[in-house]
């Protein structure tokens, strides 16, 4: 992210990949800078090093940007742009309406933006969090623009067993546990539940929703750092679910 030589560590304790393989740099820990690289690989032309530098492209700055969370290096990148919003979701507030600090109260299951929103949609270690996230990524398609993308950074392993799994879900309001409960730390130090382990038929369910969709992993060749994916899903237009979508954008 920073360009940085050095040695990039883990600890024997093994924590969460949130807190490993720091830059000696900018003390940036992997998983941001796989989320970093992504964006770069994306929206680059292959003459950027550095995040900052995509940042100052002038065509870089003119996407319309939403990032879901609260935390790490690239928000604080991408805040600068004049098309960026956040979000937080605080269930017991009026969703749609500011929170503090720039954030915006949104349900990612509900979402309150128009159609056609967004060229880019961001999250890291999110997902894994909603308790419905196919609704989420149903409601990241209807926001974004054709030929739009989201890049969501997930906890994996490796390699992805064939199906994704339920660890909870709601069910009339309440959470029901359908395998021992886990839990991550939020950025506000509130444990959050998991409820889906993504597996490989992540890509084949998304590609039914719309669309076009691979799970990068920049670092493969390091074990420790399979503990990390990233998931790049750019909306496609023809049919979903056997349904008619929209053709009318540029899918480029």
């Amino acid at each position: 992210m920073c360009v940085s030589d050095g040695d990039f560590g883990i600890s024997p304790e093994r924590n969460p990949v949130d807190r490993e393989f720091r830059c000696p740099q900018c003390n940036h820990a992997l998983r941001f800078r796989d989320e970093a690289q992504v964006l770069i690989d994306e929206y680059g032309d292959g003459a950027q090093l550095d995040l900052t530098e995509l940042v100052d492209r002038a065509d870089f700055g003119r996407l319309s940007i939403y990032h879901i969370g609260s935390q790490g290096p690239v928000r604080n990148r991408l805040r600068k742009l004049a098309g960026y919003q956040e979000s937080r979701y605080e269930p017991d507030l009026p969703t749609g309406e500011p929170l503090a600090d720039g954030f915006r109260n949104e349900d990612v299951q509900r979402l309150t933006f128009p159609d056609e929103s967004f060229d880019l949609i961001i999250s890291n270690h999110v997902m894994e969090h909603v308790p419905n996230p196919w609704l989420a990524f149903a409601e990241f398609r209807r926001v974004l623009r054709p030929g739009g993308r989201m890049v969501h950074s997930i906890p994996t392993t490796f390699p992805l067993p064939s199906s994704s799994a339920v660890r909870a879900e709601v069910v009339d309001g309440v959470v029901v546990h359908r395998q021992e409960a886990r839990y991550h730390k939020s950025p506000e130090g509130i444990p959050a539940l998991v409820f889906t382990d993504f597996g490989a038929d992540l890509r084949g369910r998304l590609s039914a929703a719309g669309f076009d969709a691979v799970v990068r992993r920049p670092h493969l060749q390091v074990a420790h750092a399979r503990r990390n994916a990233v998931l790049v899903a750019r909306r496609v237009d023809g049919r979903v679910n056997g349904e008619e979508r929209r053709t009318d954008g540029d899918d480029a």
